[in-house]
């Protein structure tokens, strides 16, 4: 059986090389189509990624509109034999295209140069998304080699925090759903960021007294209130989380191919906080 998976990875590796330039053109035309989020319209794009699924053999695509122009693509590929279900999820949305930032090339022009292509949501994430319909098609091609089924998940918001996306998704379509998951996001080839971490909103209010410049001592400065707040708030950062046992050491196993901080960052605690202050008007 080692022989034989032995096989089966030298035969996807050669696999994958001959899939190369279909990758290179699957990114650049992804890029090429604008989906800036806000405003978070997807509808364009994501038609894009539904041709480019249809094509792959004994592929089951669905189209979900979670909101008017916000557009999610699902893509299922059995093997025909019963196993387990592997997702590759991705978001077809972008950062803004922050045209006064004086690109020195076309935001959505996908321009190659210097052995690079360059645009609007190359790294994060076209060009995972390319990567993940690559591999859809390659292993399609070759369903004698797996078991169980390979499911894409193309969310179509995720800069504006996934709730229509991703979260709408596993929700709503039940073979979102799997025994494990790729996320081709910000990264590379050589770098494989094993585990997940979730997220909390704490806003902070704080309330004060407005007063005149020469008058500073009439008044109550909410900032004041406000940074002592943000200190607390700050300290839950090196707050460690005692997670499962086994999953624990599989991100131990996996430091080799990751980033150097990645395991401390998936146990500890990053808080995202929004604050807010309000002056009252001092009455006399």
């Amino acid at each position: 059986m080692a022989q034989d998976d032995q096989q089966a990875r030298t035969f996807l590796r050669n696999a994958i090389a001959k899939h190369q330039d279909a990758l290179i053109t699957t990114t650049t035309a992804l890029v090429r189509i604008p989906s800036p989020n806000p405003p978070g319209h997807t509808a364009h794009v994501a038609d894009a990624a539904i041709k480019l699924l249809q094509s792959i053999p004994h592929a089951h695509v669905s189209r979900h509109e979670t909101a008017p122009g916000l557009v999610s693509v699902v893509a299922r590929i059995p093997s025909g034999r019963p196993g387990k279900r592997l997702v590759f999820n991705g978001h077809l949305d972008t950062y803004p295209l922050c045209e006064d930032l004086h690109w020195t090339v076309p935001p959505t022009g996908g321009v190659h140069k210097d052995g690079k292509i360059y645009g609007r949501g190359v790294c994060d994430m076209k060009g995972g998304i390319a990567a993940s319909i690559t591999a859809a098609r390659m292993l399609a091609e070759h369903r004698d080699l797996w078991r169980g089924e390979i499911v894409i998940t193309l969310a179509g918001d995720e800069e504006n925090m996934g709730s229509l996306g991703t979260k709408w998704l596993l929700d709503n379509v039940e073979e979102a759903k799997g025994d494990a998951v790729i996320c081709g996001d910000v990264g590379s080839a050589r770098v494989v960021r094993f585990g997940e971490k979730g997220f909390v909103w704490i806003a902070v209010e704080a309330e004060g007294v407005a007063a005149h410049g020469a008058h500073v001592h009439k008044g109550v400065n909410a900032v004041r209130h406000l940074r002592k707040a943000l200190d607390a708030v700050e300290s839950l950062e090196g707050t460690v989380v005692d997670g499962p046992r086994d999953v624990g050491e599989a991100i131990d196993a996996a430091a080799i191919v990751s980033e150097s901080l990645s395991g401390e960052v998936m146990r500890g605690r990053n808080v995202i906080f929004a604050c807010r202050w309000v002056f009252r008007r001092m009455t006399s």
